[in-house]
């Protein structure tokens, strides 16, 4: 077989290996797409349920039906708990960095439930002093229910001392670690308080925003990839082309 047999052969394979990828890629944007929008059709459609109110028949229905209860709107009454309330390390808001502050929180009907009250800035991304922003007082509360997961990577508590004060912080949230803390088990689901309906929204803690609704960028990168494996094929076409053109001169 001559080389230039030999660099055909390998040409048509590297370009075939080279498309192939490509096209894997394209397809692989599109699943990640459908993923996304099934995800934010579920969020619209938790969105259009009734406030779920969390007293007891509340609670034994996010603990029932967490799928169905999740990104829906919910409505809770009581205290919050501070004694046994976290840090999350490593959040940001508007590109400063910070921490958000989880505390549990005691309902009218007896039970508890977790609730993510917010951004806290801190310099470190790590530490803050939640002392400042406690509430002692009956609070009502609205919110979106989000999935609490549970034995999480980083799970473990590191404590902090924020000017002699210790701080538990997590790097993510961790149902079997908080509920080691409170010594109760908790719901499936935590409460998020939701943006805008702050007296002072500028004023930490800064609700999270719920997230985005879009589609993302799966479509573009999709087509960019099949326009490579287009680009490949139609390269390698050309170089044929020209090599039998070459050939008949």
């Amino acid at each position: 077989m001559s080389g230039s047999s030999l660099r055909a052969i390998f040409l048509v394979a590297a370009v075939t290996v080279v498309a192939g990828v490509c096209v894997r890629l394209g397809f692989w944007q599109l699943d990640r797409l459908e993923t996304r929008r099934a995800s934010n059709a579920r969020i619209l459609a938790a969105a259009e349920l009734p406030p779920l109110v969390l007293d007891r028949a509340g609670l034994d229905s996010i603990a029932e039906f967490p799928d169905r209860n999740l990104f829906r709107q919910a409505v809770a009454t009581g205290v919050f708990e501070t004694d046994d309330e976290v840090i999350l390390r490593g959040r940001s808001h508007d590109g400063r960095p910070g921490v958000h502050l989880v505390t549990p929180f005691r309902l009218d009907s007896g039970g508890l439930i977790l609730v993510n009250r917010g951004w806290l800035p801190s310099p470190d991304a790590a530490s803050a002093d939640p002392r400042p922003y406690r509430d002692a007082g009956h609070t009502r509360l609205v919110g979106s229910l989000q999935l609490l997961p549970r034995s999480t990577e980083d799970s473990s508590p590191l404590i902090l001392e924020v000017d002699g004060y210790p701080v538990r912080t997590f790097r993510r949230l961790d149902a079997d670690s908080i509920a080691a803390l409170t010594g109760e088990s908790l719901p499936p689901l935590y409460l998020q308080l939701l943006p805008g309906l702050m007296d002072s929204p500028a004023t930490p803690p800064i609700p999270v925003p719920l997230p985005s609704l879009d589609e993302g960028p799966h479509l573009g990168y999709a087509i960019q990839w099949f326009s490579f494996a287009a680009i490949a094929v139609l390269g390698l076409t050309i170089v044929a082309w020209r090599g039998k053109v070459r050939k008949k001169q």
